[in-house]
């Protein structure tokens, strides 16, 4: 015989029971000791019966002790489901025949059957049941993995918005090619982006960027210490002002072409001119220009001219003269060359301080045009505006060279990928949505199968619904089917047979006194299989405490007064599973006792809505937010996370007249799938409002992401 397999997650499904109860399955298979703390009876009869049936379908016997003849029958009222498999030895006298006739019933009455049929159904249905629980519990890891950014696909929807006109979207179409930042959170991203935003960056890199690399620096010392910078401004605005001041010192006569032609290259290659060059080159030129003085009146210097003998003291005083005249011309001409030498080297010296701003190609170049005079008033504009720029320039750089790596990739990216640079702060600002816009694309491509599900959620929760009742419907079967074929085989392992077995407990129904009854262990046995649920008085647990606990692998006791230190003490010697279902504090005297933890729940049901009349509304998220304002806008009457139970309902609309509930609305990101959470909401909740008469939506971020209008017009349409 093929044994009911059963998974954790049978503890959502092992009857049609709500919530709180399933609870109470769950911990009954967790805990060793437990104390339910109940209000109502039938609240209690009915965790009872769950816990007896989840116990016999996993194959372990039960011991219930109540002395309360209600309660009692209500037990066995709901216990019928399980046909026969429970035993109620609250009776007075004849207590072995009582049991062995009916253990004969039921043995007579022992099915043939292996049950695998119905076993094999079970374990179908409970196939089917997780396999579309992995279904909702898939959609909701989905929904709760995090991309890339460090978001869940939920807050993605709920931090972003769909791109709605045309030139986000021409924002957009290079960020989807180029998918920049992929290695950031949005958190840092948002972070770093609301830091350029708050210092008003962007019209900084701007200029930054436009003279970055920019060839009017090309001629500039880009070391240039600020104080020579400002310096070199200064002078160049006092040059200006002053265009004579940029006239070469030279004293001008008809020997400084020469001068000029001679030596002006050479001070722009800033060649060494020693004063016996200057004055050999003064003579040379002297020569050239004078020495017609010493040529003059040639005709009377010929000594054959009878005139030159006649007048020779005269004509010898007349060159004399000539030769001075010439040494003087010789003399004015060495001197005005050196002063003019010395003149240029003093004026090439004052420009000293453009050696610290300009290269030296530059400043070379410079006393070029200074020295041939050519345009140098504009240049010096031009280089003060340069300068200027510079200034301004390496101010900008102090504040973008504060800017981290990432700041500085977001603004190259903006930068670079836009035609007009003003637009830089729009992109800017859209940069965190296409970020999260981006992965949301991705995972949706990656996981479309799976995301699309969401769509049928509803239907895949009816068809959970539907299954668990069938299931349900068929627990009781394959109960009698498992303990059936346990009997089987404490009857194989007695080495007798069916026939003889039924035989003996025929004769027995013919014994008259109780005395004469004869039960061996093995019939022992037999009758435990038979029936795995015993209801017993505390009077005759008492002896079977003492005597046969080790039968039973959960003691469930409702009498709270005959619950003393003495009785405790022998459950947790034996090392046996209890569950105490009480109304009240138990008084227990002995400290070891108390000190044996034993876990205390309640487990009271309440249906009741539970409306907080604090005016301080109070959102989980934006959408809910979005929700209720829209909601309220449109006056309708809603309250905020009112409570259900344990549960928290986000949003609940009420009637405007009776001002009853009439619709609670549900949102996806506040539904998680770790511990089966997504049945708690989906499949209890649902149970309690339609108990109640109140219906139920839930909002799918995906859906209010792209299009919420749709959403609230389906609201509305509940609504009415």
């Amino acid at each position: 015989m093929r044994d009911l397999s059963i998974s954790k997650k049978d503890m959502f499904y092992i009857s049609l029971s709500d919530y709180t109860e399933e609870i109470a399955i769950n911990l009954a298979n967790k805990e060793k000791k437990l104390i339910f703390r109940t209000q109502g009876e039938a609240n209690k009869i009915e965790s009872i019966v769950n816990i007896v049936i989840d116990s016999l379908i996993k194959g372990k016997r039960v011991l219930i002790v109540n002395d309360d003849i209600n309660e009692i029958n209500l037990l066995e009222d709901h216990l019928s489901i399980i046909k026969g498999k429970y035993l109620n030895i609250n009776i007075k006298e004849n207590i072995k025949m009582t049991i062995l006739q009916k253990t004969y019933r039921e043995i007579f009455n022992l099915s043939q059957n292996t049950g695998k049929t119905t076993i094999s159904k079970l374990n179908l249905l409970s196939k089917n049941i997780e396999k579309k629980i992995d279904s909702l519990v898939d959609i909701h890891n989905i929904l709760n993995t995090k991309g890339y950014c460090k978001l869940t696909l939920l807050e993605m929807y709920n931090l972003s918005n769909n791109i709605d006109n045309i030139e986000e979207y021409n924002y957009y179409r290079p960020y989807r090619i180029k998918k920049p930042f992929i290695n950031y959170s949005y958190e840092i991203l948002n972070n770093k982006i609301s830091n350029i935003l708050k210092n008003n960056i962007i019209k900084n890199y701007i200029k930054y960027r436009k003279f970055y690399g920019n060839k009017i620096f090309k001629n500039l010392n880009t070391d240039i210490n600020e104080d020579y910078l400002d310096i070199a401004l200064r002078k160049l605005g006092v040059l200006i002002n002053n265009p004579l001041a940029m006239e070469l010192p030279l004293f001008k006569s008809k020997y400084t072409e020469y001068f000029i032609d001679r030596f002006i290259d050479r001070f722009i290659d800033n060649e060494n001119i020693s004063e016996i060059e200057i004055e050999n080159f003064a003579k040379d030129i002297n020569e050239k220009l004078n020495r017609y003085i010493l040529t003059n009146k040639k005709s009377l210097n010929k000594k054959f001219n009878p005139l030159y003998w006649i007048n020779y003291r005269k004509y010898k005083n007349m060159r004399s003269e000539y030769r001075i005249e010439f040494k003087k011309r010789e003399d004015r001409v060495v001197l005005e060359y050196k002063e003019n030498l010395q003149n240029i080297k003093i004026y090439i010296k004052a420009f000293d301080f453009l050696r610290y701003v300009l290269v030296e190609e530059e400043y070379l170049h410079f006393i070029e045009k200074v020295l041939k005079q050519d345009n140098v008033t504009q240049y010096l504009i031009s280089l003060k505006d340069n300068l200027t720029i510079f200034k301004n320039f390496n101010i900008i750089t102090e504040s973008i060279n504060k800017l981290d790596d990432t700041e500085r990739e977001i603004l190259d990216y903006c930068y670079n990928n836009l035609e007009n640079k003003n637009e830089m702060e729009m992109l800017l600002k859209n940069i965190p949505n296409f970020h999260i816009l981006l992965n949301i694309e991705e995972i949706q491509v990656k996981h479309s199968n799976i995301i699309d599900k969401y769509k049928a959620y509803s239907d895949i929760l009816e068809n959970i619904n539907l299954t668990i009742e069938n299931r349900s419907a068929l627990i009781p079967q394959g109960i009698k089917y498992i303990w059936d074929a346990k009997i089987l085989k404490s009857i194989e392992y007695s080495n007798d047979n069916l026939e003889k077995l039924i035989g003996f407990l025929e004769e027995t129904r013919y014994l008259k006194k109780e005395s004469e009854i004869k039960i061996d262990s093995k019939i022992i046995d037999i009758i435990n299989n038979t029936f795995p649920c015993v209801i017993s008085n505390s009077s005759m647990a008492k002896d079977i405490i003492e005597n046969n606990i080790e039968e039973f692998d959960l003691i469930i006791t409702c009498n709270t007064e005959n619950i003393n230190d003495e009785f405790l003490y022998k459950l947790d010697k034996n090392n046996t599973r209890y569950i105490i279902f009480s109304n009240k504090e138990l008084n227990l005297k002995d400290e070891n006792i108390k000190q044996h933890i034993i876990k205390t729940i309640d487990i009271e049901k309440n249906l009741s809505l539970l409306i907080n009349d604090n005016k301080d509304v109070t959102y989980n998220n934006r959408i809910q937010e979005e929700v209720y304002n829209i909601l309220i806008n449109s006056q309708y009457l809603v309250k905020t996370n009112i409570l259900l139970e344990d549960n928290i309902l986000p949003l609940v609309v009420f009637d405007k007249k009776d001002k009853n509930p009439i619709l609670v609305i549900d949102f996806d990101n506040l539904v998680y799938s770790e511990n089966y959470r997504v049945l708690k909401n989906d499949i209890y909740i649902n149970r309690l409002l339609e108990k109640m008469n109140i219906k139920y939506f839930r909002v799918w971020s995906i859906d209010w992401w792209k299009n919420k209008n749709l959403v609230i017009n389906s609201i509305y349409d509940i609504i009415k």
